[in-house]
């Protein structure tokens, strides 16, 4: 793993634990640098999918489920739940 794609996915982190209700896919997108500089959405979706699976790895319990309203209009709510030690 690259010292950038660990940097990523301790910013990803910072966002999560710094939006305790969650964000949408879109927001994600957006407060994460490299993330939003993606060349395409589905260069961001791979970006996306490695952080994730780097977070799980070190024991973080990331979950989504479905939001009645999203002001973007995405419903799937990431965050944190739990950190195992």
């Amino acid at each position: 793993m690259t010292s950038k794609a660990v940097e990523r996915a301790i910013t990803l982190l910072d966002v999560l634990v710094s939006a305790p209700h969650g964000l949408d896919r879109n927001q994600i997108r957006h407060r994460v640098p490299q993330y939003s500089q993606a060349s395409s959405e589905a260069a961001f979706e791979r970006m996306f999918e490695r952080d994730k699976d780097v977070l799980r790895s070190v024991g973080l319990d990331l979950i989504s489920h479905r939001v009645q309203h999203s002001e973007v209009g995405l419903p799937i709510v990431l965050r944190p739940v739990t950190a195992h030690p």
